[in-house]
């Protein structure tokens, strides 16, 4: 079995009933917005949509049928900002201080305080917070947090 398919069975353990998405997910999000996602994101989006799980409240859905902070339209917007993202990124979440984005060409996932906003999209020199070297990293580091968090709860 392989990590995906291991990462898969985890979620489904911690959340057996929850509705899968949407099949048009993934060619939704890449004709919107112009990218190519990578295999990992496009194999574990068919089980998880971005928020339908997880103590994530910045959390943004794949889905833009079914709320608008979604990753489709919260890229889009900042794809306007001054500076602009550039079209290789996909906002994952929002935070107070923080945003979690995929580079969808390297296939990274970064978590960045907003004050590093500038620096990338200018490709100046900034450190990320936090670094997934593939979305898969990430989602496994959300089952982790997630599996943690239970376990505290039991205590």
């Amino acid at each position: 079995m392989n990590l995906i398919q291991r990462s898969i069975n985890r979620f489904k353990i911690l959340y057996p009933l929850l509705k899968l998405p949407n099949t048009n997910i993934n060619q939704n999000i890449e004709s919107n917005l112009g990218i190519e996602l990578p295999i990992d994101f496009k194999e574990l989006s068919k089980f998880y949509d971005g928020n339908n799980a997880f103590n994530l409240d910045g959390a943004l859905n794949f889905d833009r049928d079914k709320t608008p902070s979604n990753v489709i339209d919260i890229t889009l917007e900042w794809r306007c900002f001054d500076p602009k993202l550039p079209n290789k990124y996909l906002v994952l979440a929002t935070y107070d201080e923080s945003f979690i984005i995929l580079d969808t060409l390297l296939s990274i996932v970064l978590w960045l305080n907003y004050y590093d906003y500038e620096s990338l999209c200018q490709n100046t020199k900034f450190t990320p917070y936090k670094t997934f070297g593939s979305f898969l990293n990430y989602f496994q580091f959300l089952l982790d947090e997630e599996e943690k968090m239970r376990a505290e709860d039991m205590k």
